[in-house]
């Protein structure tokens, strides 16, 4: 499970794309004579996860998740919750990282995921203030909605 911890692209490293494309062939090939083969499956969510293609990758570890509970299970929520930031989808990634346990950088991705969750309430509840309609239904102030109609009807 070392795999887990290397991230090529974090080290700025390219992968090499008709590599990877080949490598997730011949894993989607090993799948079907073994569908619940959880290092298989590792794999290719690595590989997902080097082609970019996020989602495919979480729901691999997502499967991965479902068959094996056993002590890698930390890296592989860690793993997931990292994906899951970067697609973000920071509600779902803040529960992964939340269940790894004495990991540093979990705890520092965690600590980013919570600051953008309460960036974007901030700034959900910013324009709700800031839209047509206030809280009592009524137009906000300062705001012509209807000029441009009557300016067409002219």
């Amino acid at each position: 499970m070392r795999i887990l911890n290397s991230d090529p692209t974090r080290r700025g490293e390219k992968a090499a794309n008709p590599l990877v494309h080949s490598a997730v062939a011949d894993l989607n090939r090993a799948l079907r004579f073994s569908p619940s083969s959880v290092a298989i499956l590792v794999q290719r969510a690595i590989a997902y996860q080097l082609l970019n293609e996020l989602d495919a990758a979480i729901a691999d570890f997502t499967r991965v998740l479902e068959l094996h509970t056993g002590p890698h299970a930390d890296a592989l929520y860690k793993a997931r919750g990292k994906l899951l930031a970067r697609a973000g989808r920071l509600r779902e990634a803040e529960q992964d990282l939340e269940r790894v346990e004495d990991d540093a950088e979990a705890a520092e991705i965690l600590a980013v995921v919570r600051a953008g969750l309460r960036e974007r309430s901030g700034r959900r509840q910013r324009d709700y203030r800031e839209s047509n309609v206030c809280e009592r239904g009524v137009r906000a102030p300062g705001r012509d909605y209807h000029a441009g109609a009557i300016a067409m009807i002219r």
